[in-house]
């Protein structure tokens, strides 16, 4: 029974926490998805399991008193987790990616770290509010009123740019609300950009469309967030 309580129930959960979170995460089509998280969850685990038992596999050191410290090991742990984490933000523009998968991935690594301290309730515990935190949070996330982020860049022929004043009052009469605008002479062509915000997508949206249709703009670019 010592083997099931010392090492099938603490790699066991760990495995089972990692693979549950890490299905949610390909669910979403996240790279870092089912065997990342498995892997690190129970790669956690081990490590604390070592920890925990760090005075058998050191060996008795005669007159010499062993100070076991487990919580060193997953500070070492969550800091070299930095790395990985890292690999998976990734920025486009306005936008920033993966930011979710990192922090789900920094969390299912400390799930591991208590089941391989044998925290069970509260690996368990941890692992459903995780789950729970990713599936509700997207629910909640899909309905909330949000602002819309976009960085506008509209390129008009040469002799037929608007002044810096006409093209921000065409954005707020769309409803958008925009900051500095910058102009570049490029090709004899003129670059209008800007950074604009609005309180929902669909007003991005038909402002795009809204300069697509002006026979003057040659090129429009945006890159469409919420923040």
């Amino acid at each position: 029974m010592s083997v099931v309580f010392d090492l099938i129930l603490p790699l066991g959960g760990a495995t089972l926490a990692g693979l549950a979170i890490g299905a949610e995460r390909e669910f979403r089509g996240q790279d870092a998805g089912l065997r990342t998280h498995a892997l690190l969850c129970v790669g956690c685990a081990l490590l604390m399991l070592m920890s925990g038992n760090g005075v058998a596999w050191v060996g008795p050191r005669v007159g010499v008193d062993l100070i076991i410290d487990p919580a060193r090991v997953a500070q070492g742990v969550l800091a070299g987790l930095g790395f990985v984490c890292g690999g998976v933000i990734f920025r486009s523009g306005v936008s920033i990616h993966g930011l979710t998968t990192a922090a789900s991935l920094w969390c299912v690594a400390v799930v591991g770290l208590t089941f391989g301290a044998e925290r069970y309730a509260v690996g368990l515990i941890g692992t459903a509010l995780l789950l729970g935190l990713l599936t509700l949070a997207k629910w909640v996330d899909a309905r909330m009123l949000k602002t819309s982020v976009a960085k506008l860049s509209v390129r008009y022929r040469a002799g037929a740019a608007p002044t810096a004043e006409a093209f921000r009052a065409t954005l707020h009469a769309a409803g958008v609300r925009c900051e500095r605008i910058s102009h570049r002479l490029e090709h004899g062509e003129i670059t209008l950009s800007t950074t604009v915000r609005t309180a929902n997508a669909a007003t991005a949206e038909r402002l795009g469309e809204v300069l697509s249709s002006d026979p003057q703009v040659v090129g429009l670019e945006s890159d469409l967030r919420h923040g």
